[in-house]
Order: structure tokens, then C-alpha cells, then sequence
């Protein structure tokens, strides 16, 4: 074997390592690692898997965005924590107050919702072949709803194999 193949190879090689360590370090809101994306691969698409979601979550909030109406690609929401929240696992791990981006699924609507407003939504989650999630329902609550933005409290007795530590409480 050459020098200049073996380099190739070597070169070859580094960038598979690099990339398979990348796919490995991205977190997605689940906590799990791998590919999170809104909506894809659509369901019955070549490669995934169409078994209805894995979860179904409804959480309260602040919308921060709204989508462009050409795209209607989601909208971002300041959301509460979800203590119940599972990983691509099915460990309850709770996932705390954060923004975060919500794609909307086929029919959702977000006509007259405005940015400032406090909302209901409800989203499900895949969690196969990977994690994707979108909201399947909007409900304006009003104005003077009191949210509570805390880290995630998941119950004491969540889905977690005996040998997997707790998650220590946060401080304060």
C-alpha cells in the first residue's frame, strides 16, 4: 500500500470518527443523543417508522415567534417544565422550563394567536427511528394565567433501571 492511499484512508477514516462522534454528542429537548429533528422523516417516508408517537405531552406557555406564513415551519414557545418527559429510552427524566421551537402538524392552525399570548399545547413525540415531535393542538389561555418556569421535577419513583443514578436537585 502506498503512502499517499494510506493517508487517504487515514483521512477517510478520521472524518467517519468525527462524524459518528458528532451524531453521538447532539442532545435533543428528550435528553436523547442523536438526530432531533421537527418533522422528519414524515410518517410512511422511505425508512421510518410509522407506529404513532411514543409520547404525548400537554405543557403551558408564553409564544415568543410566530412562523412566516410562507413557510409555516412552527413557532417558538416559552414553555413550563414537564416533569413526566421520557427519553428516547423511556426513562422519565423531566425536561425544565425552556423556548423552544414546536413544529406544527398537518391542520394545526395558529389563527389568532399573537406573541405575548399564554397557550396550551399539546405534542407528540418519536422516538423511533428518531426523536421528531410536533404540536397537534393550540388553546389560547388568558392573559393573567400565572406560568411557573422551574427545572424539572421528576417523580421519585420515575422509569429508571436501579443501577442509573438519580438526577441531583438543582440548587436553591
Amino acid at each position: 500500500m502506498n503512502a499517499s492511499r494510506l493517508a487517504r484512508l487515514a483521512a477517510l477514516g478520521a472524518a467517519s470518527l468525527a462524524l459518528a462522534w458528532a451524531c453521538e454528542r447532539r442532545v435533543g429537548p428528550s435528553g436523547a443523543r442523536g438526530h432531533v429533528s421537527g418533522t422528519d422523516p414524515k410518517p410512511g417516508a422511505a425508512g421510518a417508522e410509522d407506529t404513532g408517537p411514543s409520547e404525548l405531552y400537554t405543557v403551558r406557555g408564553i409564544v415568543t415567534e410566530l412562523p412566516d406564513p410562507a413557510t409555516r415551519k412552527g413557532f417558538r414557545v416559552r414553555h413550563e417544565a414537564i416533569d413526566t418527559f421520557k427519553n428516547a429510552r423511556g426513562e422519565t427524566v423531566g425536561m425544565g422550563a425552556m423556548t423552544m421551537h414546536f413544529p406544527l402538524a398537518p391542520g394545526v392552525a395558529l389563527e389568532g394567536v399573537e406573541v405575548g399570548d399564554v397557550v396550551e399545547l399539546t405534542f407528540e413525540v418519536w422516538s423511533r427511528p428518531r426523536i421528531r415531535y410536533h404540536v397537534t393542538r393550540v388553546v389560547r389561555l388568558p392573559k393573567e394565567t400565572k406560568l411557573e418556569f422551574r427545572e424539572a421535577r421528576p417523580p421519585a419513583d420515575a422509569s429508571r433501571p436501579e443501577s442509573a443514578p438519580a438526577r441531583p436537585a438543582p440548587p436553591g
